[in-house]
């Protein structure tokens, strides 16, 4: 069966995950043995009562068209799966203890309360309640990080036929 879409926020089947996780990065990827560990992230804390993340990014790293990867790209990369004009997919259900995903996917606010920006290397993720698979949920492909201004200029459904990504191989 053919793979119709490159874009990580859509991935729904095995073979179009593959491919997708060879082009783009999330916060974290899953160790050998499955547990979750750095990737875009170079490190990250969890606040005593288990509700608030804070993210430190890899200073440095580049998307495939040059530009480095800051905070604002995953703040937007992860409000995208909550777009009040699509479904949440497969990402959307295990990270809707985000705090503020069902209002922002509702059209009630304009951005998801929880996901902030603190700097161009840092982002605070703050959930409704405390959530065992949070990380293994932030290492899904689906949570990967994509550059806002290429879905801006070109729209998701382009964005997924010529994705642009920060993995170790470019789409061509």
């Amino acid at each position: 069966e053919p793979v119709e879409s490159l874009d990580p926020r859509t991935g729904s089947d095995v073979y179009a995950c593959t491919i997708i996780n060879q082009i783009h990065r999330g916060l974290l990827q899953y160790s050998n043995n499955l547990t979750p560990v750095p990737c875009l992230a170079r490190t990250w804390t969890i606040s005593r009562d288990g509700l608030e993340y804070t993210f430190e990014l890899q200073p440095g790293v580049r998307f495939q068209h040059g530009r480095e990867l800051t905070a604002d790209d995953v703040v937007f990369s992860l409000e995208r799966i909550f777009d009040p004009t699509g479904d949440t997919g497969l990402a959307g259900q295990y990270l809707s203890v985000i705090e503020g995903t069902l209002a922002y996917h509702q059209k009630k606010t304009r951005h998801v309360s929880g996901i902030a920006a603190l700097g161009r290397y840092t982002v605070r993720i703050r959930l409704t309640q405390p959530s065992a698979s949070f990380l293994w949920s932030m290492a899904m492909v689906q949570a990967s990080i994509v550059p806002r201004d290429v879905v801006e200029r070109v729209g998701d459904a382009e964005f997924g036929r010529h994705p642009v990504g920060c993995g170790p191989f470019r789409f061509a």
